[in-house]
């Protein structure tokens, strides 16, 4: 298995792949994947929390990452395809802005079309689009990069990442990015921006959404899933405090006000809803890039778990979790329920995956970064049934 922890993960791909163009491999088509679970009992969720008010807060006390997360037993069946790695969702380009990466892609499908945003970087870091008919094979925006942001903070410049986008009741283009310090260290801020298109023109809010404190667990805040409910508006992000990596999560009645989630048991401002279960388990050193996918029956998860030290292995293995709410989340008993062994990238160089997904037609689509991006954004799809 590729295990690694999520910085280090980064800070490895970034080192490796930082030419101009991604470096050549050899790949083959990746076999289908299905894994299928026994009957069993099921535990019961825990119950929702007290809803919280919607103003903008500013966290600074630290919180503990939980060792311990209720799991369920299932049964659920994975059938599950991974698309052949030779031909990306959206492949690598030669030239262009996002010549060396194209990663962190979210997708939604909006009127009879699959709409793609990513973080592309060949000098300056930026946010693009591509969108696509069948939800396999995406072409970009001529109007590339849609987003670029430079921002001085602490004499440091700034830019834009890791899009999260929806569309709301009124048409408007919703987007929550984050902030990366040149090219390997996110900032402990999220920020949104609105369009009345995918391509434009994006107006950034004149502040952030949230800021985490210096000494709290989620000092580099990274948008990871965006996740809308009757309720409202779920944002979940990847948290990390050097050498860990956990799901944090902010919710807004509107959209625009958030409010960090705050576990009653604990005497912390907030905390994560999925962190690190245990040194000896699949994901003990990190639980991150969640995909979020809100349903009639509740909520589910994606996430890419780490078990430790880099091993030089390619190895992607995959979560499964299921809320009521959206804040209590149980583990899948038989995690990881996904395992991809995947040829997209030299040994050592696998990076973090960043995956992003949705559901069409009963039909799941789960897109990953292909060497943290260096050679384009994958895609796998098919049916969970539980």
């Amino acid at each position: 298995m590729r295990s690694i922890s999520m910085l280090a993960a980064l800070a490895l791909v970034m080192a490796a792949c930082s030419g101009d163009e991604p470096a050549e491999t050899t790949t083959t088509a990746a076999p289908a994947t299905t894994v299928t679970t026994a009957p069993a009992t099921t535990t019961t969720a825990p119950p929702p929390e007290t809803t919280v008010a919607t103003t903008t807060t500013t966290t600074t006390t630290a919180a503990p990452v939980p060792t311990t997360l209720a799991a369920f037993a299932g049964p659920v069946a994975f059938d599950l395809v991974v698309k052949d790695e030779t031909t990306p969702a959206l492949p690598p380009t030669e030239s262009g802005w996002d010549a060396s990466f194209s990663y962190s892609p979210w997708v939604l499908h909006h009127e009879g079309r699959f709409h793609m945003f990513y973080t592309g970087w060949r000098v300056d870091v930026a946010i693009g689009y591509a969108s696509s008919d069948d939800g396999l094979t995406f072409t970009r925006s001529e109007a590339n990069p849609v987003l670029e942001i430079e921002e001085d903070i602490g004499g440091r410049t700034h830019h834009a990442e890791a899009p999260v986008v929806y569309v709301a009741e009124d048409g408007t283009w919703v987007m929550y990015y984050g902030l990366l310090q040149g090219k390997r260290f996110p900032a402990a801020s999220i920020h949104r921006a609105t369009a009345p298109g995918p391509e434009g023109p994006w107006t950034p809010d004149p502040g952030p959404i949230y800021v985490a404190g210096d000494d709290a667990w989620d000092t580099e805040a990274v948008p990871q899933s965006v996740a809308v409910a009757d309720e409202g508006v779920f944002l979940y992000y990847d948290g990390r405090d050097g050498s860990t990596a956990s799901t944090g999560l902010l919710f807004s009645a509107d959209g625009v006000t958030f409010t960090p989630y705050d576990d009653p048991t604990t005497p912390y401002g907030s905390d994560p809803v999925i962190g690190v279960p245990g040194v000896q388990a699949w994901d003990g050193a990190g639980a991150g890039s969640p995909v979020v996918i809100a349903g009639d029956d509740g909520f589910e998860m994606f996430y890419v778990g780490f078990e430790g030290p880099d091993n030089g292995e390619r190895v992607l293995r995959i979560g499964y979790a299921v809320s009521d709410d959206g804040r209590a989340w149980q583990r899948y008993a038989d995690n990881p329920a996904i395992v991809i062994d995947t040829q997209s990238s030299a040994p050592g160089s696998l990076g973090f995956p960043w995956m992003g997904g949705l559901v069409f037609e009963d039909t799941y689509y789960l897109y990953y970064a292909l060497a943290a991006g260096a050679q384009g954004v994958g895609v796998i799809t098919g049916t969970v049934a539980r």
